[in-house]
Parts: C-alpha cells; sequence; structure tokens
C-alpha cells in the first residue's frame, strides 16, 4: 500500500511488539504519563517509545482517518520505518507505544463519525513490521474502550479545544454509532490476522494500576516492578454541565466566526481556569 519503502533485512532477535492504538477518551493519557514517568523502571524490562517520538507517525494516521487516501498509508509507513530504525538488532526487549491517534481523529473532529480507518492504520503498521522484521516480530494490538461515559467525554474533549456548536443531546445522537467499538475492533482482527488483536473496557481495571494494567501484563513485567508504578492522576476530566454550557454558549457568540480563534481560545481557558475556583 502506498508507495514502496527500501529497507535492509533484519539480522536482529525476534521482536515483540505491544501497539496500544486507542481508543481515545479512555485514559490514554494517564497511561502515556504514567508509563513516560516510569521509565527508569521499565527500561531494564521494556522499551518504551514515548508519545513524542511517534507523532509524525500517528499524525499521519489522523490525517489518513480524514481523506482515506493510500498515499497517507504510505507517508505512515515511512515514518514508522523512521522509528523503527533506531531500534538495536540485539535487544530482545519487549517494545511498547501508546498513541490513540493509531484509531485516526477523534469523533467529531474534521468530520469524523467513527473510527472506521484504524483497521487499514492497523494494517499498515503491521505491513511496515514485516518490512523491516520479516518474520522475526510478534505483534498485539491492544484497544481500550469505555462502557459509560464514553461520548459525553468525547463532547467535552471537543467543545473543550474548538469552537464546535453542538449540545451534547446532539452529539450523543450524531456519534451513537461510534460508541459501539465491537464492529471496529473485529475488522481489525480481520486485517492484521493472525497478529493477536486485544481489547478491555477500562472499568474492568478498577486496580492499583487500573487502565495500565492490561499493557504491563502484555509486556510480561513482573508484579514486583509493577509494584514500583503509581499510576497518575486522570488527564483531560470532563468539566461540569454548567461549564459544558458556558463553552457552548461562548461559541454561540461567534458562530459568525468575527472573533480571532487565538481569542477564543483564551476565552475558552479562562472559563475552565475560573470553573476550577468555584
Amino acid at each position: 500500500m502506498g508507495f514502496s519503502i527500501d529497507v535492509g533485512i533484519w539480522q536482529g532477535v525476534m521482536r515483540r511488539f505491544i501497539i496500544h492504538a486507542g481508543f481515545h477518551k479512555t485514559a490514554t493519557s494517564t497511561v502515556q504519563k504514567t508509563l513516560e514517568a516510569h521509565q527508569d523502571v521499565l527500561s531494564p524490562f521494556v522499551q518504551l517509545i514515548p508519545r513524542k517520538k511517534l507523532k509524525p507517525t500517528r499524525k499521519s494516521a489522523q490525517i489518513f482517518s480524514v481523506k482515506h487516501d493510500p498515499v497517507e498509508l504510505g507517508i505512515l509507513q515511512a515514518m514508522f520505518v523512521e522509528v523503527l530504525s533506531e531500534l538495536k538488532p540485539d535487544d530482545p526487549r519487549p517494545v511498547l507505544m501508546s498513541s490513540e491517534d493509531f484509531a485516526g481523529y477523534l469523533i467529531g473532529r474534521h468530520g469524523i463519525k467513527d473510527y472506521r480507518a484504524a483497521p487499514a492504520i492497523a494494517a499498515a503498521l503491521k505491513e511496515t513490521l514485516e518490512l523491516v522484521f520479516g518474520d522475526k516480530f510478534d505483534l498485539v494490538l491492544y484497544y481500550s474502550t469505555r462502557n459509560e461515559g464514553w461520548l459525553d467525554s468525547c463532547h467535552w474533549q471537543l467543545i473543550k479545544n474548538s469552537d464546535k456548536q453542538i449540545t451534547l443531546e446532539a452529539f450523543r445522537k450524531r456519534y451513537a454509532n461510534a460508541a459501539d467499538f465491537a464492529p471496529i475492533i473485529s475488522q481489525v482482527k480481520a486485517a492484521i490476522e493472525p497478529s493477536q488483536v486485544i481489547s478491555a473496557a477500562i472499568e474492568d481495571h478498577a486496580g492499583t494500576l487500573g487502565p495500565l494494567q492490561p499493557l504491563l501484563d502484555l509486556c510480561g513485567l513482573p508484579e514486583n516492578v509493577q509494584s514500583k508504578i503509581t499510576l497518575a492522576r486522570p488527564q483531560n476530566v470532563s468539566g461540569s454541565d454548567t461549564l459544558r454550557e458556558e463553552l457552548l454558549a461562548l461559541s454561540e457568540t461567534d458562530k459568525d466566526g468575527l472573533v480571532a480563534r487565538k481569542g477564543l481560545t483564551r476565552a475558552r481557558r479562562t472559563l475552565i481556569r475560573q470553573s476550577k475556583k468555584r
């Protein structure tokens, strides 16, 4: 798919890849922040690829989710090869990476209605691993899901960071199908078989490490090492119903687009900051 990528033949050891590829608003930021804060604990056992290093790859995935252009998948693969080229041939540690952007853009942004791009993105990631490693790799894709409040959380993320003018009720109705993750996960399984695809709702992991637990288990991290990890506080928590209404009202006052975007951004941040003092 995309365009031809010239890579050499991998002469190193077998590598295991665990990719946390979505979905948005399922504690992914909390997971990523925790992982990156504990690299010293993880590094003897797991090679973590920080989200920042994945930026060109995940941005290409986002663009593909809008355009559905095979060329964008080719760009994604080229960017992913750059990431993989830094792996050392004699390093046997599993490789862990986490980015919800591997499922595409958040619903509601850039006309995205669901995660239909996720299977093609997953297939492109696997094909790139095949190009680089031949048969010397094992891939596990992990998707975190959410049983309760997911659409509400997506709506909050959208209105907090953009001038979208859509009520929570309308958002729930418009994107109801996107909250059904099962069909997309089934399509991902078909796209990358026989590689493993695992999914779990964040509500199913209420222990000390919460949504991070499945990833650590997939990495084979010993329990005595896991005990040294402290889960970061929840990130990007939704605001109150009152604040949600205030943000929508703010966007409504500029429905003709007369206020500069930076001005609206500052106004939104001020509202959010003030709400924390109430």
